[in-house]
């Protein structure tokens, strides 16, 4: 069975966060993880060099920009997860698009206090894409991020066409 591959854009030190444990990635057995970062020397944090160490040739990260993702194939991606992405830039959300598979998942996270805003930069354009929102997966965390205090995070959960929560 083909692991279930997982693109995460611009994860920095702390990837796939809203699973629970910062400054760690945390992958399940038939996972592959894919991060993009704009930040040179991203693989040089210890985060990463651990993460190479730990998990091996299921951890393939990439310096690049969430409106070019031509390291990606298309359709080849089963979740994508951008945690303080905004859609406002229509690149964006076609590259998000080309990448992830029919069926796939799309995570975008944000401060609470930013959730009006996700909802309305991206919600029209995915739903223009066949994209359907999940209220049902939304998950709401705290989050230290880059700081030492802790703030309120929320990440939406859509699926790029058919769902059978709709059906």
């Amino acid at each position: 069975m083909p692991p279930r591959r997982i693109l995460e854009i611009g994860p920095g030190p702390s990837p796939l966060h809203h699973r629970g444990i910062e400054n760690s990635l945390q992958l399940k057995d038939n996972e592959e993880y894919h991060g993009i970062d704009s930040h040179e020397g991203m693989s040089e944090r210890t985060v990463w060099k651990q993460a190479k160490e730990e998990y091996g040739d299921r951890v393939f990260l990439y310096q690049g920009d969430r409106t070019d993702l031509h390291q990606i194939a298309n359709n080849s991606m089963d979740e994508l997860v951008a945690l303080g992405t905004y859609g406002r830039n229509g690149k964006a959300v076609r590259e998000f698009d080309r990448v992830l598979k029919e069926g796939g998942k799309l995570l975008l996270g944000t401060n609470t206090s930013n959730e009006q805003a996700l909802r309305e930069s991206w919600g029209a354009r995915l739903e223009r894409r066949g994209y359907q929102e999940l209220p049902s997966k939304t998950k709401r965390y705290t989050h230290k991020g880059n700081t030492s205090a802790e703030s309120p995070f929320i990440v939406l959960v859509w699926q790029k066409g058919y769902s059978e929560e709709s059906h």
